[in-house]
């Protein structure tokens, strides 16, 4: 990855993991890889080989943090010339981070997406895209939906509500 691109990737990866976590993600305590061709970079920090981690891609770009709320772990890469997010805290998805986005983590059950876009449609919020990743069938699952305008905070807390939802976040890219 040149400079440019592993900037843009590790911005939009920064605002994420502030988006995931509980609070505000201190640069410093950031541990950013760079996997290219098998090939472990690390910045600031010893080579380490991960390959259980690139399967599937040529260039990955990692960024793990610890809050008081856990570790959250991002990966990215370029695709078609565009930064995409491809795992999100062991969640594999495939989205462009950008514009305004729900995150959530909920158990994997039915009709969750359709009542989280009933209740979006219900604020006058039209969904772009939906992206969801899941560990196991009826496990934990994590949900990134794409939408056209900001969220306010009385739907964040509606979509709290909905009782398979484990965390719900807005985030403006």
């Amino acid at each position: 990855l040149d400079r440019e691109k592993q900037r843009t990737i590790n911005q939009r990866l920064h605002q994420l993991l502030e988006a995931r976590s509980a609070g505000a993600v201190d640069c410093g305590t950031l541990d950013i890889t760079l996997y290219r061709d098998d090939l472990n970079r690390m910045t600031h920090q010893q080579p380490e080989v991960r390959t259980t981690e690139i399967e599937g891609f040529s260039e990955l770009l990692s960024l793990r943090t610890q809050t008081t709320a856990g570790e959250h772990q991002l990966s990215g890469t370029i695709i078609h010339g565009q930064p995409h997010i491809v795992q999100l805290d062991g969640y594999w998805l495939d989205f462009i981070p950008q514009g305004y986005l729900l995150v959530d983590e909920h158990k994997d059950q039915p009709g969750l997406v359709g009542q989280i876009g009933t209740l979006l449609g219900q604020a006058g919020i039209n969904i772009s895209f939906v992206q969801l990743g899941r560990k196991e069938r009826g496990g934990l699952a994590a949900m990134v939906l794409g939408i056209d305008e900001p969220l306010p905070e009385a739907a964040l807390e509606e979509i709290r509500r909905v009782e398979p939802v484990q965390l719900a976040r807005f985030a403006s890219l």
